[in-house]
Parts: C-alpha cells; structure tokens; sequence
C-alpha cells in the first residue's frame, strides 16, 4: 500500500517491485482539526503574524525552502505580507537560509516559526492569505490537504505528487524556477478573484482527503488479502 500513483512508480522503479502488488490509497487529514471555520485571532496575536503566505514543512533541500525565499524577494516591496515558514529549525539547514533571508534585506519579512503545535496548526494555516508548497519532490504531500481542507489557496510545485494531489484546485508551477513561482506567488496575492475561486476548488478539492476514507479502504485491502 503507498499514498500515491508517484509512490508506485518509484517502488517499480527503484525497487523492482510487481505493480500488480501495489494499491495505491492516498493519506488524508483531520477535518475536526483542519477547517474553514477556524477563527486565526488569537494564533496571530500568539505568534506576531500579520497579513502573510504561509509554507509548511521541513527545511531540507529538496523541499526547496532557498527558492522560495528568492521568489518572495523578488515582489516583497510591493505587498505588505510577511513569507511564515513553519518547520524544525534545522541546524544543517537552517542557518544558510537566515543567511539568506539577512542577504536579501528581509529580516523582519520572513519568519521562521519553528515548531507549531498542533493544536495551532489550524489556526496558523486558517490566518494565511496564501499557501505555498515549492517542493521539488514529493511522494504525497499532506500540507497541502491541510490547507485546502482550512480553505485557503494553494500554489504549489509540479515536481512529484503534488500535481496528484492538487488537481485543479491550485496553481502548479515549476518550483526550480524562481521567476515563475514568484509571479505566480505575487498574482495569487493580488488578485482578490483567484484566491476566491481557488478556496472553493480547494474545499472540494479536500473532501477527497479524509482519514475516514483512507481508513476504510486500508481495511477493505487487507481484508481482501487474509480471504
């Protein structure tokens, strides 16, 4: 069992295994703790945040976190939004990127956050303006359930997954290509339309996304299996 049709091809790939052995059953989130309905006040007050986009995740390379700090500089002096990163501080990669960020002149507009807990995870995602997801690999991708689930529009790389999970209820851009996820990252947050109409294909988009439903058909397998 793997979470998507780009998990399947990596283990035929890499592993040689029989795609006839395979079923693929996508992840899927807590709409108890991930929805539009959650009021952000206090998380933003909780944590300074203002008007912002918002990524989730960790700070490897892969994930593309450098990128995504060079595409916000380039339209950062023409909108009012802080770029919240939300992930471990970690140390082989976390001191390049305040580096970065200092290089850029965007102390004070980029914010790492660290750990969240859970509990404010909603809250953090719900206070977004924006979600941003440059991953240049993904075998799934769970933040971007989450933040469809709470509503809020999604940009995201076209790289692995994500595509799979997006569908076409965000923007799918080319994540090693500053230029392009800056425009898109700028178009999105200015344009009050867009983000409208992606936060309803978004929504839909979710209830696709639920552990109820990844639970069942789990168990619909192996119950398949041990007849």
């Amino acid at each position: 069992i793997t979470v998507s049709e780009q998990s399947k091809a990596d283990l035929i790939a890499d592993l040689g295994v029989n795609p006839c052995q395979i079923t693929v059953v996508p992840g899927g989130c807590n709409h108890d703790d991930f929805h539009p309905h959650i009021d952000p006040t206090r998380i933003k007050l909780q944590y300074g945040l203002h008007r912002y986009l918002l990524y989730v995740g960790n700070l490897h390379p892969h994930k593309n976190p450098a990128g995504l700090i060079q595409a916000f500089a380039c339209f950062a002096s023409r909108v009012p939004h802080q770029l919240v990163i939300v992930g471990k501080k970690d140390p082989r990669f976390y001191p390049s990127l305040e580096t970065l960020v200092g290089k850029l002149g965007l102390h004070g507009r980029v914010v790492f956050l660290d750990y969240v807990k859970q509990a404010d995870l909603g809250g953090v995602y719900a206070g977004a303006d924006m979600f941003v997801f440059p991953s240049l690999y993904e075998g799934f991708g769970l933040p971007l359930v989450e933040a469809m689930a709470c509503g809020i529009p999604v940009i995201s790389g076209n790289k692995g997954a994500t595509a799979e999970v997006v569908g076409d209820a965000g923007i799918l851009v080319d994540p090693s290509s500053v230029k392009d996820l800056s425009e898109a990252l700028e178009y999105v947050l200015t344009t009050q339309g867009i983000r409208q109409d992606l936060r309803q294909r978004g929504l839909r988009r979710a209830q696709q996304y639920r552990w109820e439903k990844t639970a069942t058909h789990v168990s619909e397998i192996i119950e398949g299996v041990s007849r």
